[in-house]
């Protein structure tokens, strides 16, 4: 017989935790920090981590969108990368960072370099808002 426990995940970041026993299967709902915290041993760093890593927030890398983007908000380099991902799509946001750092240094953090940090993570959010895809018609 099973024992142990299911976790079942679903896109609003809630899901349905089944603790399976000898006995009979219990079926409790939980918010996603919360299973965290009774599925594993972790630190409040390493469950965050987890939380952001899992977060779905797909987004289309769109020409059209790409072309009007000024100046101001990327420098060239930086706009030259994300033009070679035009009609691409991303599931994570974080999957978009890891790509654009692959492609050019100018996406790069500086270890040390706090105010760097910060830049880049201001600009990929920027990103993520600009490519957040509406529904379903707009990923391939």
């Amino acid at each position: 017989m099973l024992s142990g426990r299911i976790v079942v995940f679903n896109p609003t970041i809630r899901f349905g935790c089944i603790a399976l026993n000898r006995a009979r299967p219990s079926r409790v709902s939980l918010t996603f920090n919360q299973a965290l915290k009774t599925l594993a041993d972790l630190t409040p760093v390493q469950r965050n981590f987890i939380i952001e890593s899992a977060k779905v927030d797909p987004i289309q890398i769109k020409g059209s969108v790409i072309d009007a983007i000024g100046p101001r908000q990327l420098s060239p380099d930086q706009k030259h990368a994300l033009e070679s991902l035009k009609g691409r799509s991303f599931i994570h946001p974080w999957r978009l960072e890891e790509v654009l750092a692959e492609i050019s240094p100018d996406w790069r953090p500086v270890p040390g370099d706090d105010a760097r940090k910060k830049e880049l993570d201001g600009r990929l959010a920027y990103l993520t808002n600009l490519f957040r895809a509406k529904n379903d018609e707009d990923l391939p």
